[in-house]
């Protein structure tokens, strides 16, 4: 089975960030072994780290 792997997301995200192609890479990695569930997990952790280190929480002003 051929499967196509491709992101949509925002554009800004994807020019200021190149290491999506890791994420991308992850996913597939785990696609051709057979485990997509494992795939997709490790794909959306990886994206929350990127996310975390580029685009780090604000201090809440009230709480």
């Amino acid at each position: 089975m051929r499967v196509k792997l491709g992101h949509v997301g925002h554009f800004g995200l994807a020019v200021h960030n190149p290491e999506w192609d890791s994420v991308a890479a992850t996913v597939e990695k785990h696609f051709r072994l057979g485990d997509p569930t494992a795939g997709l997990v490790a794909g959306i952790e990886e994206v929350g780290h990127l996310l975390a280190r580029h685009f780090p929480r604000k201090p809440s002003s009230s709480r």
